[in-house]
């Protein structure tokens, strides 16, 4: 029994989410072991990073028990993440199969604001690729920025479904009652 659960549990493929967690972290963890700061000012490229990258490196960092802070600390060294590419790509390949690849370039730089001299850089690019059993949605999801939604577009969708809405009731009393 155990062995069937194990077998159908290594079966599985990951989220997309999952994969770039698992990637964001090796990079996190790699850069995070050249810090000897008690405490970071994290920042990002671009500042409207995606909420998952944010949350692996803040992370990780703080597993190492070093203090975030989010606005410019004099004493903090500058931990500087550049996301350059961080996108999931995915595409038919052949039937009920889907080609899934991660690509990804992320710059690193670590910068003692007391010493004022930068104490570690390093760019990370890479990618990987595997194929997920059944047809999935296809196209490219971009890790690198949050995707918020228009202003108006947030206000028009509610207001066509209501008015929908009472397009149906209208109609549906208007032919019953003829």
């Amino acid at each position: 029994m155990i062995l069937i659960l194990a077998s159908a549990a290594g079966g599985q493929s990951k989220s997309d989410e999952s994969l770039v967690v698992e990637v964001l972290r090796g990079v996190a963890t790699e850069a995070a072991a050249h810090l000897d700061a008690g405490s970071v000012e994290l920042r990002f490229n671009p500042e409207d990073v995606h909420l998952t990258v944010r949350q692996v490196f803040a992370a990780v960092l703080s597993e190492r028990n070093i203090r975030i802070y989010t606005e410019p600390r004099p004493a903090a060294d500058l931990f500087f993440v550049d996301v350059r590419r961080l996108t999931v790509a995915k595409a038919p390949a052949g039937e009920n199969m889907t080609r899934r690849e991660l690509r990804w370039d992320i710059g690193i730089s670590i910068e003692s604001r007391v010493k004022k001299m930068i104490l570690w850089s390093r760019s990370f690019t890479g990618s990987t690729v595997d194929s997920l059993n059944g047809v999935v949605e296809t196209g490219i999801q971009d890790f690198r920025t949050e995707e918020n939604e228009p202003f108006w577009l947030a206000l028009l969708e509610p207001l066509l479904v209501a008015t929908a809405a009472v397009i149906v009731v209208v109609l549906l009393f208007t032919v019953r009652g003829s």
